[in-house]
């Protein structure tokens, strides 16, 4: 196990070298001048949001992130993980933050050499070897970091519940079980790559492109290569039916249920098709590679849009029927559309909740009511306790 993952995190690394190699001017990867060369600035520790002034980070601009996670025998047991992070400076940097509150870091690196590592509250604050220029690309490495799965939503982004664990990051949780910069301005694409013990399902957001079991472990890799925010990762692993329902109009579906609740809950995802069909009459081609909802056994409270694998618990169908159930899976599909819609220089909060108001407001077609008052305008959303 240790000589597969120490050859699949060598390979991440190669593959984020050749792109930042081919992507940087004249071949080189953050080369700084030595003599006369730009002033370097410390990256600021946020983003400049007025709600979560601590979330995200100034300095740098996340390309791609390789994620790297391995996961114990109980849902409870702490995961390891190992993140490489291909970025470019938007100023000359002298050091810069990442956003990360979990258990522990291992070591980190910066283009491979290691770097200083200091940690204040959220923050990594991480000083490189040679300072980075301007426009350049640069590779961070966080080696074996450590988050905990816990049961609270509001203090962690990675939750226990009875058949297996799950992310909900939104609005900025994803620090909690990996280091990032944790703003939604701040979009990029994903390879996710799942060492689990070969009883468990692994899922992610994107396309899976590998699922073998070596030595004893199930090895999982996904693509997500639309850019996504950190808030909308979907890490799933534990008891898991992923059942796929083929194409519909170009977009691949699949569904995933906990193991306990697929019989019953798998024929009310059978909307899906006609929903994807009425949002794309309103609001385009799907934007993504494949869609789906994964149902599990938590008590959430809430449902949320982690991008192509939507999240929704019981608690839809159970407390209010399947009403409310329908168009809460409707509501969250309509975010899909907001999240590639929306331009990147718009700072996405889902605190005062506009997205979706904004999508029902220039989509609608003539004839139709418009909706109002974001989330709760949507249909059957008058009665949640969570508009999030």
């Amino acid at each position: 196990m240790v000589a597969l993952r120490s050859k699949t995190t060598a390979r991440a690394t190669a593959v984020l070298v050749a792109v930042a190699t081919l992507m940087t001017s004249g071949g080189a990867v953050a080369a700084p001048r030595s003599h006369g060369g730009p002033r370097y600035t410390v990256g600021a520790a946020g983003a400049g949001d007025d709600y979560f002034p601590y979330s995200g980070n100034g300095g740098y601009d996340v390309q791609h992130y390789d994620v790297d996670l391995t996961y114990g025998n109980k849902f409870s047991d702490p995961v390891d993980g190992t993140v490489n992070i291909l970025a470019r400076a938007t100023q000359s940097l002298s050091r810069f933050d990442l956003d990360f509150s979990g258990e522990s870091v291992g070591s980190v690196a910066v283009n491979g050499a290691p770097a200083s590592l200091k940690r204040d509250g959220q923050e990594l604050i991480i000083t490189p070897k040679k300072a980075i220029n301007n426009g350049s690309l640069f590779i961070v490495t966080v080696s074996h970091f450590v988050a905990v799965p816990g049961t609270d939503p509001s203090a962690s982004g990675l939750l226990t519940h009875p058949d297996g664990t799950v992310t909900a990051p939104q609005p900025d949780l994803a620090r909690t079980f990996l280091p990032s910069n944790d703003h939604p301005s701040d979009k990029a694409s994903y390879d996710i790559r799942f060492d689990v013990p070969p009883q468990y399902t692994a899922v992610a957001n994107g396309v899976q492109v590998l699922n073998s079991i070596d030595r004893g472990r199930r090895h999982v890799v996904f693509v997500q290569r639309q850019p996504m925010a950190t808030e909308l990762i979907q890490l799933a692993v534990g008891n898991y039916d992923v059942t796929p329902e083929g194409f519909h109009n170009g977009v691949f579906l699949r569904e995933v249920t906990s193991r306990s609740l697929t019989r019953e809950y798998l024929p009310l995802l059978d909307k899906t098709p006609s929903q994807l069909d009425w949002m794309k009459a309103r609001a385009g081609a799907y934007p993504f590679d494949l869609y789906g909802s994964l149902v599990v056994t938590a008590d959430l409270g809430f449902a949320l849009e982690t991008q192509t694998l939507e999240l929704i618990d019981t608690f839809w169908n159970t407390d209010y029927g399947r009403g409310t159930w329908d168009a809460t899976l409707l509501h969250e599909m309509s975010h899909m559309w907001v999240r590639r819609l929306r331009g990147p220089e718009v700072v996405e909060r889902s605190v005062d909740q506009r997205g979706s108001r904004l999508l029902v407001r220039v989509h609608l077609g003539r004839g139709e009511r418009r909706a109002r008052g974001g989330h709760r305008g949507l249909p059957g959303r008058q009665r949640l306790r969570d508009p999030r």
